[in-house]
């Protein structure tokens, strides 16, 4: 259970630790600059996590398994904070956005990075439609659900108390250059717009 301060309690208290998706941060600090990061199990955003905790940044990022929770908060440290949901499990993300926020009041995230992904890929007349709809789910809808659970943190809410915070999404050059047995690709985060963000100052 991840759980280092009574100050936010856990609401599974109780509840078995490998299904507990709570975790809480230890000595706020009231200037801290907070982002989220989703896919930081490994590669790139695991390197990310690791560039914006370098820079004064508290790092909520996501992972998949508990496992992979314990190691990373291992290795980088108390500046980060694990959220364990799927990007297609849209009750874990709204979970993890009621910690975040008990966490980190009225301050709002700087940042939100859609780096959660995976890249199916094989010959197109061989691919079933089930392989074209899971990258969607994951690539495309995964970060569209989490953007929008997470939109209010980042300022996009009239009379906001902190500053607007910043999207980015994270994606492939499949979008834009198609090679043999990865058209599944072409779809990624890339084609989720903001502009409608604009009038809250998200970009």
């Amino acid at each position: 259970l991840y759980s280092q301060s009574s100050k936010v309690p856990c609401p599974c208290a109780g509840i078995p630790t490998t299904i507990c998706r709570h975790v809480t941060i230890e000595n706020q600090h009231k200037h801290m600059k907070y982002i989220l990061i989703t896919g930081v199990s490994t590669g790139i955003g695991y390197d990310l996590s690791k560039t914006f905790l370098d820079n004064g940044y508290h790092v909520f990022g996501s992972v998949r398994k508990q496992e992979d929770a314990e190691r990373v908060k291992s290795e980088l440290g108390e500046k980060y904070t694990p959220l364990l949901f799927d990007v297609t499990d849209h009750e874990a993300i709204k979970i993890s956005v009621d910690l975040v926020a008990s966490a980190i009041g009225n301050q709002g995230l700087s940042g939100l990075i859609n780096n959660a992904g995976i890249a199916l890929t094989g010959p197109t007349q061989v691919l079933s439609i089930d392989v074209f709809k899971k990258q969607f789910e994951v690539n495309l809808f995964g970060a569209i659900a989490v953007t929008q659970n997470y939109l209010h943190l980042l300022g996009a809410r009239k009379d906001s108390p902190h500053p607007p915070g910043r999207i980015i999404n994270i994606s492939s050059t499949g979008g834009k250059i198609a090679m043999p047995y990865m058209g599944v690709l072409i779809v990624h985060p890339s084609l989720l717009l903001r502009g409608g963000l604009t009038h809250y100052g998200v970009s």
